[in-house]
């Protein structure tokens, strides 16, 4: 795993100069010999010079905005006091469930986000987690499943995995980015961003940071897990989708855990 260009005038297009002070400007006195032709012949590529950038700044806002919805979970999660997590026990960080349309068959977003700590070696979770077509083995208990994954291609510093979950009954197919940054012994960053929506999924991206830390003198590997997507909702009430979640993000690092320690 692991510009808006100015467009010079077109031929046929006057433009009147006059030297002032070492440079170049318009002569106002001789605006008035301009033709209707030499005037649009102006404009025109100012027009398009102005628009470009206009449509060039909103694309920048809208790709800004997109970016800034994915939270920085690189590291250990702020306000955490490493010493009040219990070892091998998942706390619910955050997590959230919102309606498109307040309810029904729309989109429905969700995110989890879990932590603990674990006296596990950060090596073999991390091989758990990088041997991406052997996870159904060990993502294969709970509310939802890994029922299969298969690496498609490389890309970069990362690979396109094609992903199929089980939850309440039914599969969800999946195609995904998969990049890791990993400095072992210290830590590893993991990512899973789909990339492209489908009628079941959509806007999936999920985290992994694994770090080796130090707690009143014993070392632990601390384990932070992030996870959102938009799923296609099936009129389940919003407490009920927020405890099936949180459940299984839960039991995703318990089998994390369990399948790293048969390693």
């Amino acid at each position: 795993m692991k510009t808006a260009y100015g467009t010079p005038p077109r031929s046929g297009c006057e433009t009147h100069w006059r030297v002032v002070g070492g440079g170049r400007r318009l002569d106002a006195r001789v605006e008035d010999t301009y033709s209707k032709k030499n005037l649009i012949c102006i404009l025109k590529p100012m027009k398009n010079f102005f628009l470009n950038s206009f449509v060039f700044a909103i694309l920048v806002c809208v790709s800004t905005a997109a970016f800034a919805q994915q939270p920085n979970t690189e590291g250990v999660a702020p306000n955490t006091d490493l010493s009040t997590l219990k070892v091998d026990k998942p706390v619910v960080i955050s997590s959230s469930v919102a309606f498109a349309d307040g309810g029904g068959n729309k989109w429905v977003a969700m995110s989890a986000e879990v932590q603990t700590i674990t006296q596990t070696p950060i090596e073999k979770l991390y091989a758990v987690l990088h041997d991406i077509e052997n996870q159904p083995k060990v993502f294969n208990k709970g509310l939802s499943v890994t029922k299969k994954a298969v690496i498609d291609s490389t890309q970069g510093d990362g690979v396109i995995a094609t992903f199929t979950t089980t939850a309440v009954g039914q599969d969800t197919v999946y195609t995904a980015l998969v990049t890791e940054k990993v400095n072992l012994p210290e830590s590893v960053f993991i990512t899973v961003k789909q990339t492209a929506p489908n009628n079941q999924i959509q806007n999936l991206y999920a985290t992994w940071y694994l770090s080796t830390q130090t707690v009143n003198g014993v070392k632990y590997t601390y384990i932070r897990f992030y996870d959102s997507s938009e799923a296609a909702g099936d009129g389940l009430k919003k407490t009920a989708i927020s405890v099936g979640i949180n459940s299984a993000h839960t039991a995703s690092i318990n089998q994390l855990i369990d399948g790293a320690k048969k390693r």
